[in-house]
């Protein structure tokens, strides 16, 4: 093994022991947080309603058809509306979420497009495979490049949020041949993650997740607690179609193991300049993100060739369903435009996609 492999292996272990160690003192203090709040109310606090049946918001026809779909080596359940024949337009959602969270766009775009709006793997009604490496980046992009195959599309216009956004830029890099154009909202390039210590302190969550089982219990803490606070712009009826969701046995730990699997690799993302060339893209940013820092957008439109960045003011992080007909107008100003669709990116990815 050369020297330089050596000293790489140690720089990465290193940073996973200070990871843990970090992870291990954000789980104790949580840890002392849900003891205050047992003796608070001590029988309530573990109490989670029994949710068996899905509520019908999630059977609204007027959201689309419900389908699955077999891909290689996993089933794949997404939501439909739209005609086949058209243009084919692809939503990725993030955590904690699943294709309910494009419900306005679904709606919205279905009149020009074939909408489609997919569980990814281990969220909603998709398969959800044992193990935190079955969540690596590279099984994530893959399922994306299978399923617009499976959906019998060569290309889609991709729109995606959260951690959709994240699998958006890995996948561009390696099949952007088969993006028609893409839309990312609130996360820019993985290179920008350690631009500064601020984004750095607002992922503290990231870290904290890397602690097994402790932070699905945390989470699910007084019947979903934290699913009102984070998507506290739901209705009643909306957050309990989120909890039916993610109240089944196992659905956090699925969603988290993207965390589990992946943090590393975000963290040492390599910015490379790529002869590549890349569809023409939008990015859409805000100011009241708790997990993103506004300065992370800031040199994305000068490394990123033939991207528009666009702002809206206080939209939060689930800017789709907060301020969905301004997100949704701007989209569609985008996409209706006439500018030529393929340009060189100087620099976006890291060249360990693959890996």
């Amino acid at each position: 093994m050369a020297l330089k492999e050596i000293r790489q292996a140690i720089f990465i272990l290193t940073a996973q022991v200070i990871i843990y160690s970090i992870a291990t003192t954000l789980a104790f203090f949580m840890f002392l947080r849900t003891v205050l709040l047992w003796f608070r109310s001590p029988s309530g606090i573990f109490f989670s309603k029994r949710r068996e049946l899905p509520p019908d918001l999630l059977n609204d026809q007027s959201l689309g058809e419900h389908h699955y779909i077999q891909i290689k080596n996993i089933k794949l359940h997404y939501v439909e509306k739209g005609d086949r024949t058209k243009p084919l337009m692809l939503f990725l959602h993030g955590f904690p979420d699943f294709w309910f969270s494009w419900r306005h766009q679904i709606k919205y775009f279905s009149s020009n497009y074939w909408t489609v709006a997919v569980d990814l793997r281990g969220f909603g009604e998709s398969e959800k495979p044992i193990g935190i490496n079955q969540y690596k980046i590279k099984y994530l992009i893959n399922d994306i490049k299978n399923l617009i195959t499976a959906l019998g599309k060569e290309k889609c216009v991709l729109v995606s949020q959260d951690w959709g956004s994240v699998i958006s830029w890995y996948f561009l890099l390696k099949y952007s041949n088969m993006i028609e154009k893409y839309v990312v909202l609130n996360v820019p390039p993985m290179y920008t993650f350690t631009v500064s210590w601020k984004q750095i302190f607002l992922s503290w969550y990231t870290v904290f997740f890397q602690i097994p089982y402790f932070p699905e219990l945390y989470f699910s803490l007084k019947d979903f607690r934290m699913m009102d606070y984070v998507l506290f712009f739901l209705n009643e009826k909306e957050k309990e179609a989120y909890k039916f969701t993610f109240g089944k046995p196992g659905a956090l730990t699925y969603g988290i193991n993207y965390y589990r699997a992946n943090l590393m690799k975000i963290l040492f993302y390599k910015k490379t300049k790529h002869n590549m060339k890349f569809p023409k893209g939008l990015l859409i940013y805000t100011d009241n993100d708790p997990y993103m820092s506004v300065a992370n957008f800031k040199s994305v439109k000068d490394e990123v060739e033939n991207l528009e960045v666009t702002f809206i003011e206080s939209a939060t992080h689930f800017m789709q369903q907060v301020k969905y007909e301004e997100v949704n107008k701007i989209i569609n100003e985008f996409l209706e435009t006439t500018v030529e669709d393929v340009s060189h990116v100087k620099s976006v990815q890291s060249k360990d996609s693959e890996s």
